[in-house]
């Protein structure tokens, strides 16, 4: 979770497709992550909380507040992930948006 949220912030598109489960993914991603990235800063991330997801998990679920800045007014994305760990790495594999501003 925390280095998606970081390759957010650093606009690392390859990365994001790579840690999108496959099953989940979808087509023209990279182009539509890429074209996200224009006017939006992320500012900060909190852990609400998380279930499984520990190394010897095989599925896990964060729910996180991202804050952004995107064209000069603040808000923030309240989302509840699902991840899939496969060969010893994590994929996120889809979330339930709780609320955003």
């Amino acid at each position: 979770m925390r280095s998606r949220y970081t390759a957010f912030t650093l606009e690392k598109a390859h990365y994001l497709v790579e840690t999108h489960h496959t099953q989940s993914r979808k087509q023209d991603e990279l182009k539509a992550l890429k074209k996200s990235f224009k006017g939006m800063m992320w500012i900060g991330l909190e852990i609400i909380a998380t279930n499984a997801g520990t190394a010897a998990d095989s599925q896990g679920e964060v729910e996180f507040i991202a804050h952004f800045k995107s064209v000069g007014k603040v808000g923030y994305l309240h989302e509840r992930s699902r991840f899939s760990k496969e060969e010893g790495r994590w994929f996120y594999v889809d979330g339930d948006i709780l609320s955003d501003a």
